[in-house]
């Protein structure tokens, strides 16, 4: 076999895994739901590359342990990324912004009993 062959077969396999996986399934669509909020809130392409070859590397993990037989880590890892991508949206809508204010809150009350200059060496 020829490279190309390989490349062709390899890739044959990979939109089977994403057409009858529901684990892959799941995880792209919240995938592709959390690169484009990333992309409307941050505009940053740096950014965008990073997380698309992150997501590009978990499903591959996905589909590597479906097809090795490690299912349920699969569904761990999924369903990790899935809450990550989740929270991902919440802060899109602005849904932490009472536990950010707390925590801003905390940082500042915080920095009153620390020298000056050493708040950066610990946060």
């Amino acid at each position: 076999m020829n490279i190309l062959n390989i490349i062709n077969s390899d890739i044959k396999e990979k939109k089977r895994a994403i057409t009858y996986n529901i684990q892959i399934k799941l995880f792209l669509f919240f995938g592709i739901i959390g690169i484009i909020i990333t992309s409307l809130k941050y505009k940053n392409l740096l950014l965008f590359i990073i997380q698309f070859v992150i997501y590009y590397f978990i499903i591959e993990e996905i589909r590597c342990k479906i097809y090795g037989g490690c299912i349920m880590s699969s569904w761990i890892l999924t369903l990790i990324s899935v809450i990550s991508i989740l929270i991902l949206i919440l802060d899109y809508f602005h849904l932490f912004n009472d536990l950010k204010n707390k925590i801003q809150s905390l940082k500042s009350e915080y920095k009153k009993f620390i020298p000056e200059n050493q708040f950066e060496l610990i946060i």
